[in-house]
C-alpha cells in the first residue's frame, strides 16, 4: 500500500467540497481508500505540503476504508489482499501528526491490539503482550515506522529513524481489512503519507524509506 496525499491525482473529492471520496494506492490503483460516511478532508498540511484531515467530533470519526475495484474489501497484509490468510511480516511507514492526544485504537487492519496513542502521547502495543512507550506531543509533524517480524522474533517502533522500542516475542496474526484511523474512540490525525509494506526488511531498507519520508516531508 502506498497513498501519497502529495500527489494530486490519486485523490478524489465529494463535488464542491475538500470531501476525500477516494485515494488511489499508488502501487495498485484497483486499490482506493474509500471515504466512509464521515470522510476525511484533503487541503491540510504538513510543513506546507498536501495531506489529509482525519477529524474526531461529536459526529464521529473520518474514516478511509480501502477496497478492490470498488466493492471487495482489501488488505494490506494478506499476499493477495484478500481479507482472510495470516501474515507473519510487515512493515508500516506514515508521515503525520496527532492534532489531538485522544484515546485510539491501531488502525491498518492488523489485529493488533493496543493503542495508537492514548491521551498521554504512549504508544501500547499489546500483541501478543504489552509494551509501551512515550511516542508523540500533539501537532508534532513525525516519521512513524514500525517492524513486525515473526521470522526475525522482533517487533520495533520507530520516530523520525529512532527506535523507541522493541520486544522479541511475536504472534502469526490474521490479515484484516484495511481501515484508517480506527473508529474507537477519537482519533484525530493528519497524514500525508502511508506505505505497507509484506515481508521482511533488512535495516539498510528501513532507513533508506525513512530518509525518503523525511526528506520529502
Amino acid at each position: 500500500l502506498w497513498g501519497d496525499a502529495t500527489d494530486a491525482s490519486t485523490i478524489t473529492t465529494v463535488s464542491g467540497s475538500n470531501d476525500v471520496d477516494t485515494w488511489t494506492n499508488k502501487v495498485d490503483p484497483t486499490v482506493k481508500l474509500h471515504g466512509q460516511s464521515r470522510k476525511p478532508s484533503t487541503g491540510a498540511s504538513i510543513n506546507g505540503l498536501n495531506a489529509i484531515d482525519f477529524d474526531y467530533s461529536s459526529q464521529g470519526v473520518e474514516q478511509v476504508q480501502a477496497k478492490k475495484n470498488g466493492s471487495t474489501n482489501w488488505s494490506a497484509a494478506s499476499a493477495d489482499g484478500t481479507v482472510s490468510g495470516n501474515y507473519s511480516e510487515i512493515a508500516v511507514f506514515a508521515v503525520m501528526q496527532f492534532d489531538r492526544l485522544k484515546q485510539t485504537a491501531w488502525p491498518f487492519g492488523l489485529g493488533w491490539g493496543g493503542h495508537f496513542t492514548w491521551n498521554n502521547g504512549y504508544i501500547y502495543h499489546d500483541t501478543p503482550n504489552r509494551i509501551q512507550f512515550n511516542y508523540a506531543a500533539q501537532n508534532e509533524p513525525l516519521v512513524f515506522s514500525c517492524y513486525y517480524s515473526v521470522a526475525e522474533s522482533t517487533r520495533e517502533f520507530y520516530k523520525n529513524g529512532n527506535l523507541l522500542s522493541s520486544a522479541t516475542n511475536t504472534v502469526v496474526k490474521s490479515a484484516g481489512h484495511f481501515v484508517f484511523p480506527n473508529t474507537w474512540q477519537q482519533p484525530d490525525y493528519t497524514v500525508g503519507e502511508i506505505m505497507m509494506i509484506r515481508g521482511s526488511m533488512t535495516d539498510a531498507t528501513r532507513q533508506k524509506t525513512e530518509g525518503y519520508l523525511a526528506h520529502k516531508w
